[in-house]
């Protein structure tokens, strides 16, 4: 074998290792973590020479501009209220050997309501997330809850329809 074709072999070697290495990562999800900064705080007393003297010092803990996590919008005005139900499995449990069906709603991020042709509902807490999928559940022929998804971040919550009592 040739020196240029020993090179040429060894050169790929190494270029697949690398790339082994190194990997291809790019459908991995972004993860954020927040980030605080500790900064101290300095009390200073003058002494009887006109000297400051340092007292005490004690780290405060700040966090970084952009590391606040977001505060969910409050539910929409307008529309029947629908309130998250805290455990999604035993809420639906209920409802089996019933008549259960699913309706596609249209869900608008900006106004907070749930479009299901006949009647709006308004979410609580709100969904937020991209690609949203909201469905209305029909039990025995009445809206009994209403079922969003989403892609990015991948959930699903269930929320109940609340009626005048």
């Amino acid at each position: 074998m040739t020196t240029a074709r020993l090179v040429a072999v060894l050169f790929a070697v190494v270029a697949c290792v690398a790339f082994v290495a190194c990997g291809d990562n790019d459908s991995a999800k972004p993860t954020t973590t927040p980030t605080h900064r500790a900064t101290p705080t300095h009390t200073v007393e003058p002494s009887p020479d006109n000297k400051a003297t340092p007292i005490e010092e004690t780290p405060v803990e700040t966090e970084q501009p952009g590391s606040e996590t977001p505060t969910p919008p409050s539910p929409a005005e307008g529309g029947i209220r629908a309130k998250l139900v805290p455990d999604e499995a035993a809420y639906l449990a209920q409802f089996r050997g019933r008549d259960v069906q699913e309706q596609m709603c249209q869900y608008d991020p900006v106004t907070r309501l749930t479009d299901c042709n006949t009647f709006k509902y308004s979410i609580d807490p709100p969904f937020i997330a991209q690609d949203i999928e909201c469905f209305l559940g029909i039990v025995d022929g009445q809206p009994e809850y209403i079922r969003c998804t989403s892609v990015e971040p991948e959930q699903t919550m269930v929320y109940e329809i609340q009626r005048e009592r």
